[in-house]
């Protein structure tokens, strides 16, 4: 077979609006009272724990940037990180920010 044609290989991939339909349909939304729980457990602390100023600062700061608007991306992304394993879905962070240290989360609170 020296000069066979060429076969061609076709590969069936969705269509992204069906994509979007499956991804829409979906419910992401967290209620207010799970935020608030949310909220409450990500700020605070064991009784033998003493945090650093700073870290005690953003803490105060983030005990009313729920109700007043004020919240920022590291607060946001430790309010979604915690609503996911709530729901029970595992979280992973990866990649040169979470080597480096520099994702906001890491900010969040004490282990």
């Amino acid at each position: 077979m020296k000069n066979a044609p060429a076969v061609e290989k076709r590969i069936e991939v969705a269509r992204p609006s069906a994509v979007f339909r499956a991804v829409s349909e979906q419910s992401t939304s967290v209620s207010a009272e799970m935020l608030d729980a949310l909220n409450s457990r990500l700020l605070s602390w064991p009784p033998d724990f003493a945090p650093s100023r700073k870290l005690a600062r953003i803490i105060e700061r983030r005990r009313d940037a729920l109700h007043n608007g004020a919240i920022d991306w590291g607060h946001a992304e430790a309010l979604l990180f915690g609503s996911l394993l709530v729901e029970g879905i595992g979280v992973r962070i990866s990649g040169q920010d979470a080597e480096r240290g520099t994702v906001r989360t890491s900010q969040c609170g004490a282990a």
